[in-house]
């Protein structure tokens, strides 16, 4: 599975795509997100080292489908996924449609939608003065996911066991159904897809995705499992930030940022590669285990003058040359 979802830290938002195997996730792209306010303002942007190619406003659904478009071919997977931010962006979802691409976005509660497909038209004009109308319109009514929650029968609910947990199976409630999308900057067209909704057994946690295959419907199981793999991603970005500090920095520069988030990445996938060389005899090795690890072993490296001293020396000579880089003496 490809994955899209959106971080941020110390004032910064980027988007961010993963590859997801199960429970083994990677982060394989990142883009920061330029607000308008910053495009605007070319000598802000000269001043943070922004490339003038990149001095471009794009929303983060368009990052999205630029950060697909640079990946690998080599790169294969099933669907793609992504949180509500690109669930409601039918740019992003026209664009997966043209690349006949699976995908179970989520979506927000208050979308809009029709349970037949909608008769859309371009009216009669009304009077002899005027231009001919040119606007499509629909004279059917979207109902909103919220309010069609509530009209599904409960017979139309299943229990399904999507993934077995450390403290026994989790289950949950889900349904799928068949539902249609129309916006007026779709003209005549409107999109055919499935919705998945699920909730915790209690009713409670409701979420809302849809659903799209090129080839035939998906099932309900698939699409659940599927829509759940989003607990991965967010465990893979809370090792990314609490063990390897992916938003603790303190940066001002294009440059400066995307070196920061590459050397993140980096340590990422070197500690998913041990766990992968040594999942046979420690299948629960996590990534702070990995981290505790190496930190004894520094510490062990570090129980001796001779240790201490070069582990000084490399330190020291690291902020020996940032000092030259910044304050050398003017020819």
């Amino acid at each position: 599975m490809l994955h899209f979802v959106l971080e941020s830290g110390n004032g910064q938002v980027g988007v961010f795509a993963s590859l997801c195997n199960n429970e083994q996730v990677g982060l394989v792209q990142g883009r920061l997100y330029v607000p308008h306010t910053w495009i605007d303002d070319p000598e802000r942007c000269r001043k943070a080292g922004i490339p003038t190619d990149q001095q471009l406003y794009r929303t983060k659904p368009e990052l999205a489908i630029e950060i697909r478009k640079t990946l690998p071919k080599e790169m294969v997977y099933d669907w793609v996924g992504g949180d509500c931010i690109y669930g409601n962006s039918l740019t992003l979802r026209q664009y997966l449609y043209d690349e006949k691409q699976a995908f179970i976005l989520d979506v927000g509660e208050e979308l809009g939608v029709y349970l037949t497909k909608p008769h859309v038209y371009i009216p009669a004009k009304k009077g002899i003065k005027g231009p001919n109308p040119t606007a499509f319109v629909c004279d059917d009514k979207p109902i909103s996911l919220k309010n069609l929650i509530k009209e599904i029968p409960e017979q139309n609910w299943k229990t399904i066991t999507h993934r077995k947990g450390t403290k026994g199976d989790l289950v949950r409630k889900a349904t799928i159904l068949a539902v249609h999308i129309w916006k007026p900057e779709r003209k005549e067209t409107s999109e055919s897809v499935q919705l998945l909704i699920s909730t915790e057994a209690d009713g409670s946690e409701i979420k809302y995705s849809l659903c799209y295959t090129h080839e035939s419907k998906i099932e309900l199981e698939t699409a659940l499992y599927r829509q759940m793999q989003r607990y991965w991603i967010e465990r893979a970005f809370q090792n990314a930030k609490q063990q390897l500090g992916l938003h603790q920095y303190q940066v001002r520069s294009w440059n400066a940022w995307y070196h920061h988030i590459a050397l993140t990445l980096m340590a990422l996938h070197f500690l998913l590669e041990v766990q992968q060389e040594h999942k046979e005899d420690l299948p629960l090795l996590s990534v702070p285990d990995i981290k505790l690890i190496f930190a004894k072993k520094l510490m062990n490296n570090l129980n001796s003058d001779k240790g201490i001293m070069e582990a000084l020396f490399i330190r020291h000579l690291k902020r020996k040359k940032d000092i030259d880089r910044y304050f050398k003496a003017p020819k």
